[in-house]
């Protein structure tokens, strides 16, 4: 039997449930807030919200360790905060970046928090439909929404955009890049939330790193695209059991991005 689990921590759960019981033959949903309720799911949906709170109230129920494995082999699917969650690694406001507790991870992509700007910077805009999908193009909602920078090997590219990161994405990612060409070490195992404000940007590795043999700025951000510092960034992919949107498919009437995930990741499991 098909039941779409929903991320109920915190976000926009209750959008999802809606759109898929708008669907033709429409799947049972279930809200999940704690391990039990997860082991009855045969699919995942992680909501848009805020990915710190997320963390911080996902690894407080003990509900954490429960989604790292269940993203491992089943299908889940990402929007906005969500495809944070699923990365392996995460920029915010410091130019560290984060593999901490709080992502659940299994994506190896890196994201950029907030790389379109602020919640005053929300926008619209046509996303076109990959071939699969087909139809008209999509209307993307980005509110303070991640860009990929580097997506998985092997994945399936499904919606890119050529756009200027935010005034402070751009200053984070000048020092990152900057950290990389110097062969400074940029990750940090302890999490670094989005609330932080020392502004420290840590120039050696942990203790956990140097014990694992420390990363010496394996990532690669892409180059410049256009003028004006403006870059190609991928706001959907897919990768093996994992669909990611940097967009809210949920606050719009439009199902075709749950339909697609409900017949090309959960009834083909």
């Amino acid at each position: 039997m098909t039941l779409i689990g929903i991320l109920a921590l915190q976000g926009a759960f209750e959008e999802h449930a809606n759109i898929f019981a708008t669907l033709p033959n429409p799947p049972p949903t279930k809200l999940v807030r704690t391990p039990s309720d997860l082991t009855e799911c045969t699919a995942l949906v992680l909501p848009g919200g805020e990915s710190t709170s997320m963390g911080l109230i996902g690894e407080a129920t003990g509900i954490w360790s429960s989604l790292q494995t269940f993203t491992k082999t089943k299908p889940v699917w990402g929007t906005c905060a969500g495809l944070i969650l699923l990365a392996n690694s995460a920029v915010g406001t410091s130019a560290v970046i984060d593999q901490g507790s709080a992502l659940i991870g299994g994506l190896d992509c890196l994201v950029c928090r907030n790389y379109f700007g602020s919640q005053i910077s929300s926008f619209e805009l046509s996303i076109k439909m990959p071939p699969s999908i087909g139809g008209e193009p999509f209307k993307g909602v980005f509110i303070r929404a991640p860009a990929i920078l580097t997506p998985p090997k092997n994945c399936t590219i499904l919606a890119t955009v050529i756009a200027k990161p935010s005034r402070q994405a751009n200053a984070v990612l000048e020092v990152l890049e900057t950290k990389i060409k110097n062969g400074e070490t940029v990750t940090d195992l302890k999490v670094v939330h989005e609330d932080d404000d020392d502004g420290v940007i840590p120039s050696r590795p942990s203790k956990k790193q140097k014990k694992a043999g420390g990363d010496t700025g394996s990532f690669e951000l892409p180059g410049a695209s256009g003028k004006g510092g403006a870059r190609e960034v991928v706001v959907a992919l897919r990768k093996d059991n994992m669909l990611a949107t940097a967009f809210h498919p949920e606050l719009t009437e439009d199902g075709r991005w749950h339909q697609f995930f409900l017949e090309e990741f959960v009834y083909k499991a």
